[in-house]
């Protein structure tokens, strides 16, 4: 007569192995997960910010051409924007400076994560 075997299971350190290996491997899902947030996050305000850059540049493309220097505090996003007309002086390649130009600029300033940002959008205007 064959000896009859006993129904093998799993020894004490086999399922501590393999829950070790699945408690890695969710730590670094949760990680990648946390990094793929933070990127959209970051992503969504960088896209608030250009588009608040783009209104703000549009507005004062019909604006009279002075000097002007105004700075504006947002709440959402927590934003620091700085509008400046000034005259620029526009160098040719033979030298010969060119009056009338305007720059007409606004400059964002946030924080991320810790670290300041700095975006600006401008463009140069002609009066004679």
């Amino acid at each position: 007569m064959k000896p009859l075997r006993t129904p093998r299971a799993f020894t004490l350190l086999e399922v501590l192995l393999a829950m070790g290996i699945f408690a890695i491997s969710v730590l670094g899902m949760m990680t990648a997960l946390n990094d793929t947030l933070n990127a959209a996050r970051d992503a969504r305000t960088g896209q608030r910010v250009r588009g608040e850059l783009e209104n703000r540049l549009a507005a004062l493309e019909d604006v009279e051409l002075r000097e002007m220097d105004r700075v504006t505090e947002l709440k959402s996003p927590a934003l620091t924007v700085r509008e400046t007309i000034r005259r620029e002086p526009v160098i040719t390649r033979g030298r010969d400076q060119l009056g009338g130009f305007w720059r007409v600029s606004v400059t964002a300033e946030w924080m991320t994560g810790g670290e300041p940002n700095r975006e600006e959008a401008w463009i140069l205007r002609f009066k004679p």
